[in-house]
């Protein structure tokens, strides 16, 4: 317990009235002597002038606006006041009639300015001692200085010891005056950037000539800002010797007078380690949006390697390269190993085909932005749908504005990182694209689409999409759709009101040819469909059902004359072959690779014999090549007699047989004279043995393959030896039979 003797206690009170009572007239002194002048504004440290500036400001102001200001000059001692002590950012910005000079000492009482912005159209002059006094300034932006040239801004920036903390130089706009020269990026400049040990330096929009003789010196600046800008470029001049430590450069929209069209086709373009040009070591971004705007650059057939030991020391990690006319880009692309690229911006190129050989390195890609191309046309090729298979880590992707109508299911089957997709703008008429792997994504923009409704395993996948796994509800775009409310679509609707609408807004849908509002009398309506549907089920069904009766009366009738008409085919077909009177010899041709010749072999046996036996004729029903080829003819001749004498060719296929140039060629030739084929194969071809035409019958007909019994015969499957005869014959007959109609 505490205790306070009364007389203490009551002299504190005392004091402490006292300071209240002077800390009260102070206040009432400060509003009765300094009012903010009517052209001034502050609000939350931050104060805002037009045409002056106010010899007093507020307490504790940090940023000053001057703006419209209509006075030639700021004048010595204007920032006497004390008031100006806490300012942190002073920003001036000059009437475009006044020609403003920046005298000696005027910036003096911002002794804690760290950033300084001096903007007039008209003012060229600025005294050599201009910015004594302002030490802690780290930031000096010039920007929109119309008449300002380099040698009258070196001097002051020399001057003894001033903005020994300067690292950032804003340059924008400079000396950019119509008619007027170029902003001189000379040796004396590129000194005092080096000497000033400026780290960030902006040079948008200037005119830049570029003078002889600047490689002799090094600068310490990262970032480098030369976009939208013209330049004059003396030759020879490399920027990875005046700026060797470069982490950031915008070339974006630079013009150049050496700059045409390119067009590279049919090259192997192998990189050397010569960091000159570009300080490749040390770059983590790059910016070349609109470099070539205009003027196209057309990349097919190409091969850039880059993948030397010495390019691992590249840390690029951001790369746009927006708007450069780029319609073709099939290259093939080597990168150093775990290439450190996140980021690349390929958008507005007018692109229509983009070879996965590009992207096939990038494994450490998070961000990919394609949006606004022509890609729509190699949705067919197979590059599309592996397009993105190497990107594993891809986690942002853009294909908005492409006019894309269709997205293989495969397409972001490995791209489990998935959190942001785009695809606005497109065609889609469905969404059979997403999966159930996409537990990650978090924003999906399908909006301005074709979208009616979805049903089905394309319905479940977008509600579990929308619904998420997490706390935070992905955020699902789908407006701008011409979204149908018909019975179909009621489930599709119930999932945009209840998992859509929440997170995006009002989306409308076309009942019955009107526009409404996807809401609960929406849903209602469209259920009503379906009540009525049952309605029109029921009392059309006997109709229905007499109809379908009589079709299927139809049907078998049409199937038992069509039965009759193949069995009458057959007949025929046996009746001319034992009588010779067709133009073909032999109901089939068997060829095979030497490899197979064993099992082949007993194939013919057993085939043979069970074709004389199904045709009751003894002739030989198969052309076989050790038996039917004739002794010092050409191998090519017998090939094509021997084929064109058979009614279908039958091949026993091997990974021999596609090896074999003579087997190929019997297929070729087979193919070429519209045989019927039959493949059998003896053992597991993978498609890449193929030859085209093997390939092509493989993937368009049925084929059988051999199989060995228990007793060590050689037997066929499906159907048996004695199925592969019918299938021969009956092949035959239709052969025949459309032969003659055409004749």
């Amino acid at each position: 317990m505490l205790f306070f003797h009364a007389g203490t206690l009551k002299k504190t009170i005392k004091m402490r009235k006292s300071n209240f009572v002077a800390l009260s007239y102070c206040l009432i002194q400060l509003v009765v002597t300094y009012e903010l002048p009517g052209d001034c504004n502050f609000f939350n440290t931050v104060l805002t002038c037009q045409r002056l500036i106010p010899s007093e400001i507020p307490a504790g102001t940090q940023t000053v606006y001057i703006k419209d200001y209509d006075n030639n000059n700021i004048g010595q001692g204007r920032f006497a006041h004390s008031s100006w002590g806490s300012v942190k950012q002073f920003d001036i910005n000059a009437n475009i009639e006044i020609y403003l000079q920046i005298n000696s000492f005027v910036f003096l009482g911002l002794e804690n300015m760290t950033t300084l912005g001096i903007h007039a159209r008209k003012g060229n002059i600025i005294y050599e001692k201009a910015f004594v006094g302002v030490d802690l300034v780290e930031k000096l932006d010039l920007s929109n200085m119309i008449y300002l040239e380099s040698e009258t801004l070196i001097k002051p920036l020399l001057y003894g010891n001033v903005f020994p903390n300067l690292r950032v130089l804003i340059l924008e706009n400079v000396n950019t005056e119509q008619n007027n020269f170029n902003f001189n990026f000379s040796r004396s400049f590129v000194e005092m950037v080096r000497s000033k040990n400026i780290t960030e330096l902006s040079l948008r929009g200037t005119n830049l000539l570029i003078e002889r003789n600047l490689n002799a010196i090094s600068t310490g600046v990262h970032i480098l800002d030369v976009s939208n800008v013209s330049v004059s470029v003396t030759k020879g001049f490399k920027f990875g010797i005046t700026f060797p430590h470069l982490k950031i450069i915008n070339f974006s929209n630079s013009v150049s007078r050496y700059f045409s069209s390119k067009r590279f086709a049919n090259r192997v373009k192998t990189a050397y380690c010569n960091f000159e040009s570009l300080p490749l070591a040390t770059l983590e971004k790059f910016y070349a949006n609109f470099f070539y705007r205009g003027k196209e650059v057309y990349v097919n057939n190409v091969t850039i390697d880059i993948s030397a030991p010495c390019f691992q020391v590249m840390k690029i990690e951001v790369l746009h390269l927006r708007g450069n006319m780029l319609p073709v880009l099939n290259a093939t692309v080597h990168l150093p190993v775990n290439f450190s690229l996140y980021e690349l911006d390929l958008s507005l190129n007018s692109m229509t085909f983009l070879s996965a050989s590009v992207l096939k390195d990038m494994v450490n890609l998070n961000n990919l932005y394609l949006g606004e191309h022509l890609l729509f046309k190699m949705t067919s090729h197979p590059d599309f749908k592996i397009l993105f298979k190497p990107l594993q880590r891809l986690k942002r992707l853009s294909l908005a504005y492409n006019q894309i109508t269709y997205i293989p299911e495969q397409m972001f089957l490995h791209n489990l990182d998935l959190e942001w997709l785009d695809l606005q703008g497109n065609f889609l008429m469905t969404t059979s694209f997403l999966h159930s792997q996409m537990s990650k994504l978090i924003f999906l923009n399908i909006s301005h689409n074709r979208i009616a409704y979805l049903t089905g395993d394309d319905l479940m996948k977008l509600k579990k999409i929308a619904t998420g796994n997490g706390s935070k509800l992905p955020e699902v775009m789908m407006n701008d759709n011409p979204f149908e409310c018909s019975c179909e679509s009621v489930g599709f609707i119930e999932t945009i009101r209840t998992n859509i609408l929440n997170n995006t807004g009002q989306y409308i849908c076309n009942f019955e040819t009107e526009m409404t509002p996807i809401n609960d009398n929406s849903i209602a309506k469209a259920k009503f469909l379906c009540i009525r549907a049952i309605f029109y089920t029921i009392s059309s069904v006997i109709s229905v059902l007499v109809v379908l009766s009589l079709f299927i009366t139809f049907l078998l009738t049409l199937r038992y004359f069509r039965k009759k008409r193949r069995l009458t085919k057959l007949q025929t077909l046996l009746q001319k072959f034992n009588k010779g009177l067709l133009r073909e010899n032999f109901l089939c041709s068997l060829s095979y690779s030497d490899s197979d010749a064993e099992v082949s072999n007993q194939l013919y046996i057993r085939l043979e014999a069970l074709l004389k036996d199904i045709t009751k004729c003894e002739r030989d029903a198969i052309c076989i090549d050790f038996k039917h080829y004739r002794a010092g003819k050409s191998i090519v001749e017998e090939i094509i007699r021997c084929i064109s004498g058979s009614l279908v060719a039958v091949f026993v296929v091997s990974e021999a047989f596609c090896r074999s140039d003579w087997c190929c060629l019997e297929v070729k030739e087979a193919y070429e004279q519209q045989k019927p084929i039959i493949l059998i194969f003896v053992e597991e071809v993978s498609e890449e043995s193929m030859t085209i035409y093997i390939r092509n019958i493989f993937n368009r007909y049925t084929r059988g393959k051999l199989v060995e019994t228990e007793n060590g015969e050689v037997d066929y499957m499906p159907g048996g030896l004695k199925g592969l005869c019918n299938s021969i014959i009956l092949l035959g007959s239709e052969s025949s039979s459309q032969r003659v109609t055409q004749v």
